[in-house]
């Protein structure tokens, strides 16, 4: 049996439980590391960057994991999973501050497209 097959075996196996235990041990350890994380780097980046400093980081990583693959081999340094868990970190991170409203991502957005331009609907609203 392929290994893919091996894996969708196990993830039909796993109960709604099983996928939110896995899911509130994960969210545990990367808050755990990022409060290590915070420790030698400190808050000032996120408190001067923003909303538009964290979607920045988001999108710094969003690449590199776009990066990591489409090339062969092993990453240098920072694997796969830790970029999925800087994403999720960075994530909640940005969730956390507009839901404290200390972001406003209306402002974000007009920042936004004032850098980087706007994009027109892909489709008509009406389809």
């Amino acid at each position: 049996m392929r290994k893919r097959d091996l894996i969708r075996q196990k993830l039909k196996a796993m109960t709604d439980k099983d996928i939110l235990s896995a899911m509130r041990d994960t969210l545990d350890k990367s808050y755990e590391i990022f409060r290590k994380k915070l420790g030698d780097y400190g808050s000032d980046a996120f408190k001067m960057a923003g909303g538009m400093g964290i979607l920045y980081k988001i999108n710094e990583k969003f690449n590199r994991m776009d990066h990591l693959l489409r090339v062969e081999g092993p990453p240098n340094c920072e694997s796969i999973e830790d970029t999925i868990s800087d994403l999720g970190v960075y994530t909640h991170i940005l969730k956390s501050l507009i839901e404290k409203e200390l972001v406003d991502m209306d402002k974000v957005k007009k920042e936004y497209m004032e850098t980087y331009g706007k994009k027109e609907r892909l489709m008509d609203e009406d389809a």
